[in-house]
């Protein structure tokens, strides 16, 4: 394949001694495996997994051969090679490629042996998307935040190309969106509360990096939850209160000491205590 591409690129760059191929295959399980004709005959396992056929490798090297040719068009126009993204970009403006034919769409055809969602139900008291539990009003850097919702089941809409969670920041004037279910740092967990009553818990963590910038945050949860009657998918929303992240080298007193030294001071004390007062043990 690299080879295909690169001397395709070779020929319309007239043999530009700047030209590397690199192949990124971001999406290959979409594809599979991909063999010669000849390894394609023994069917081995890398084999029968080229579920395109035999001639898979061959359609590939025509449509890259294809691509190679309509990006490098502008070399057949203008006679030059540029190596400049810029320059590409100007040059550009008044050439199109066609999309061809899209992709079958095949995500309502899929199967699935899960069973589905029955019903959503919140606590009695509380509605969708309630904060359960409430962040601290401070938060120090390399601390971990944790929140809970009142939920519905995830798998009422899985959010593809949405989120369960988003970390917000107080700019000022608005509120913006930092950090999603996407980043290292966030954590989401669904919890089943109440099978009979179809109860469940959203349980978002936010690991707080140690270069966090200080300020106003809050953290909201999205989800759907399922109706028992009707059997309607809603969508609702919960957002926490707001909290501070700050720095844990402004703290000079006792109450500013970071929750995790507190019990490594109160293990101190205790230790000179016992020396000095029998009474203690």
């Amino acid at each position: 394949m690299r080879e295909t591409i690169a001397n395709t690129a070779f020929d319309i760059t007239q043999g530009s001694e700047d030209l590397k191929v690199v192949i990124a295959g971001l999406s290959n399980v979409y594809t599979h495996y991909i063999t010669t004709y000849e390894e394609y005959q023994r069917q081995r396992y890398e084999a029968a997994s080229t579920i395109y056929g035999p001639h898979t490798l061959r359609a590939y090297q025509e449509q890259f051969t294809y691509l190679t040719e309509a990006m490098l068009q502008v070399i057949k126009i203008y006679g030059i090679f540029k190596s400049s993204f810029e320059d590409f970009e100007v040059l550009f403006q008044d050439l199109s490629v066609p999309s061809g034919t899209p992709p079958p769409d095949l995500e309502d055809v899929q199967l699935s042996f899960v069973p589905g969602v029955l019903f959503d139900n919140p606590p009695v008291g509380h509605q969708f998307g309630d904060c359960l539990l409430q962040p601290p009003s401070l938060v120090y850097k390399g601390e971990m935040v944790k929140v809970r919702f009142v939920a519905g089941h995830p798998r009422n809409d899985l959010k593809l190309d949405e989120t369960f969670l988003v970390v917000e920041k107080f700019d000022g004037v608005e509120w913006m969106p930092i950090l999603t279910d996407n980043d290292w740092e966030t954590e989401f967990e669904w919890i089943r509360t109440n099978v009979i009553l179809g109860e469940s818990e959203a349980e978002v963590r936010w690991f707080v990096p140690v270069d966090q910038e200080p300020g106003t945050y809050r953290i909201t949860h999205y989800g759907h939850h399922k109706t028992l009657l009707r059997g309607d998918i809603i969508p609702y929303g919960g957002t926490t209160n707001e909290f501070e992240v700050t720095s844990p080298e402004i703290r000079q007193r006792y109450g500013q000491i970071p929750r995790k030294i507190r019990p490594n001071i109160f293990r101190h004390l205790s230790k000179i205590f016992r020396k000095h007062f029998s009474f203690f043990g």
